[in-house]
């Protein structure tokens, strides 16, 4: 059984790997205990905005990021995450590669593919899914 849901940018239909990416970015977007009903779910995310652009601050971003789809969105399964652009100003893009289940929600672990989302500066902060 796919899921389906609405788009929260355009207010259409969408389904399989849309519907997935779209969970990934309000995962990564939403703080712990914003939720009301499940306020467990969430990302460390949006508490390490801000911090300085160092080494330290680029290993915890990755970590946060992987940690949060492992938690809350089995459908995905990341494979490689990495920072493909740095500015000055500490404006960050990054580059999530992994693979498509489609039916993990249900305990069915087989995959559809290698996938791949975009995030980050360039995106105006947009997940691009591919």
């Amino acid at each position: 059984m796919t899921q389906f849901g609405m788009d929260r940018h355009s207010g259409r239909w969408i389904s399989g790997w849309a519907s997935v990416a779209q969970a990934i970015e309000v995962l990564l977007t939403t703080r712990y205990f914003e939720r009301v009903l499940r306020e467990y779910v969430g990302s460390p995310l949006p508490a390490l905005l801000g911090e300085t652009a160092n080494l330290e601050t680029v290993s915890k971003f990755r970590w946060a990021i992987a940690i949060t789809i492992l938690l809350f969105e089995p459908r995905f399964l990341p494979t490689q995450i990495a920072m493909t652009e740095l500015d000055r100003p500490g404006n960050s893009s990054w580059i999530i590669r992994g693979k498509y289940r489609p039916r993990a929600h249900l305990g069915d672990l087989t995959e559809a593919g290698e996938v791949t989302l975009t995030i980050g500066a360039s995106g105006a902060g947009q997940i691009v899914a591919g």
